[in-house]
């Protein structure tokens, strides 16, 4: 392929990227929790209520506190433009993830890490269908703003201008614990290794972008502290399931893998290709110390057992593994190998991206009806008024926000102040959350309004298959029996609990 006309078959690859994503990003995967917490502080200012997050035990919102404050923030003006939507939320991680493929293209070409235009077009492949990195930017997170300052870091390595170099590195610096502390673990070490392997030969542009980290998160606490929400924001980035959770379940007896061990499909063939090929490079007594691959090799333990150990590492970041590893594979294959060597090599990294795009096809597709989200919008408006209070299952957050209505998706056990459990008018929940009705208090009936589902989906209700297994929509309307209507506390209301909660 002509190099010189690589950029344009680079944003037509682009292009039809956004193209299918935009087209499909509200079939799969459904709206979960940690979309709907980072989405609803910019829907709350674009609809006139401030930067304001609902804070269980607390009746009136509070400005925001969670982590990674810059997604939500750049959400405000997106929203503004696109309108309030699943599509609208999810196409601006697609815009971030597309960004950050340029950025990685462009540096890799630049400093010469990838030399061949074929492996670069490899490497676009890998990173836009690794499986991890497809449960980033399909869904609502802000994992992929973290991509793309890891990516424009990268990238100021290959500006020339020293002063426009550090300037770059400062800026990206300064913004990553804006935009998420999960950042900072891989920032140190890729800080520390970067420095090993080159012999501190880049000792400068890493204490500026460690300067612009001390910067920054001193920024943040300030700016967290000035609106009077600190205490939230640190309670909420340190919760029981992080820190030490994967060690201290083990010295108890238990493999506590949820939320704490990535489940990446591709990053096994990806990695089997690097010890191939340096297995290969070793046998030819070529394999340098110092080298890409070794880096890579070296990198991806060193950051999974830092990340498992001390904090968590659920499969949506699994993308600080496989970029690294990615690039370092791809850049090692022009290296001195057999040529049958080479070929396996890749296609064991054409077979990692084929399993990360098969299997997140084969779930959506296989309900592509079911995953239809106008029929939960239909659904929630027509169970939803204004004037309600709403508890909502977050797979019904866009709609019930529409509605104008007050809505809560907090699980309430043991959070909610019984202020805010009485005045809840309405429930739009999923079966299997039938219980805490009896934890909200007062009557509740059923409707008879459900939304079902004609399959469970490609694994039914189990979950412990991650973004493959979230099942289809499957709602259901309850409304609180109003006090005048309460003929026996002891009675009737009992009565209307009990035949929900003992299904």
């Amino acid at each position: 392929m002509n190099e010189k006309h690589e950029w344009v078959w680079v944003a037509l690859i682009i292009f039809l990227f956004l193209l299918v994503n935009v087209f499909t990003a509200e079939r799969y995967p459904y709206p979960f929790f940690d979309e709907v917490i980072y989405t609803d502080p910019a829907v709350n200012y674009v609809t006139g209520h401030g930067f304001t997050s609902a804070v269980p035990g607390e009746d009136s919102p509070v400005f925001y506190f969670y982590n990674g404050p810059a997604h939500s923030a750049l959400l405000i003006p997106w929203l503004n433009i696109f309108g309030i939507s699943m599509r609208s939320v999810r196409s601006i991680n697609f815009v971030y993830m597309a960004l950050t493929v340029l950025l990685i293209w462009s540096a890799v070409k630049r400093i010469g890490l990838v030399l061949s235009t074929r492996w670069r077009f490899l490497l676009i492949s890998m990173l836009m269908c690794d499986y991890s990195i497809i449960c980033s930017y399909r869904c609502g997170r802000y994992d992929c703003l973290g991509m793309l300052i890891v990516a424009f870091a990268f990238w100021s390595f290959s500006l020339r201008s020293t002063p426009l170099r550090l300037t770059a590195l400062a800026i990206a610096g300064a913004a990553s614990p804006w935009v998420g502390l999960q950042l900072l673990p891989l920032e140190a070490i890729l800080g520390i290794t970067i420095l090993a392997f080159t012999l501190l030969r880049y000792w400068r542009e890493i204490g500026v972008f460690a300067v612009g980290i001390v910067a920054g998160t001193f920024g943040l606490v300030r700016f967290l502290a000035r609106h009077d929400v600190l205490e939230y924001f640190l309670k909420f980035v340190h919760s029981p399931t992080k820190g030490f959770w994967f060690v201290g379940g083990l010295l108890q007896g238990e493999f506590r893998h949820s939320n704490t061990l990535p489940k990446d499909f591709s990053l096994p063939l990806l990695l089997g290709s690097a010890l191939l090929l340096a297995v290969v490079l070793y046998g030819n007594r070529s394999l340098r110390l110092r080298s890409l691959l070794m880096y890579g090799l070296v990198f991806v333990p060193l950051l999974g057992f830092t990340l498992v150990l001390v904090a968590h590492f659920p499969t949506y970041y699994g993308w600080m593994m496989y970029i690294p590893l990615a690039v370092c594979v791809c850049g090692s294959l022009g290296r001195d190998v057999p040529a049958s060597v080479r070929t396996l090599a890749v296609s064991l990294c054409v077979l990692a991206s084929t399993v990360g795009v098969g299997l997140h096809v084969l779930a959506c597709v296989g309900d592509w009806k079911d995953r239809d989200y106008s029929k939960v919008q239909q659904f929630v408006t027509l169970n939803i008024r204004s004037d309600d209070r709403a508890y909502i299952d977050p797979q019904a957050y866009y709609p019930a926000k529409l509605t104008g209505a007050a809505t809560f998706f907090w699980d309430p056990e043991g959070r909610m102040s019984s202020t805010q459990k009485s005045r809840l008018t309405v429930c739009v929940i999923g079966p299997e959350r039938v219980g805490l009705l009896k934890d909200l208090g007062g009557s509740w009936y059923s409707t008879g309004q459900e939304l079902i589902p004609a399959h469970t989906g490609l694994f039914g209700r189990n979950m412990k298959w991650g973004f493959l297994s979230l099942p289809n929509y499957r709602l259901s309307v309850f409304r609180r029996v109003p006090i005048s209507e309460n003929l026996s506390a002891d009675g009737e209301e009992r009565l209307v609990i009990d035949q929900f909660t003992k299904r």
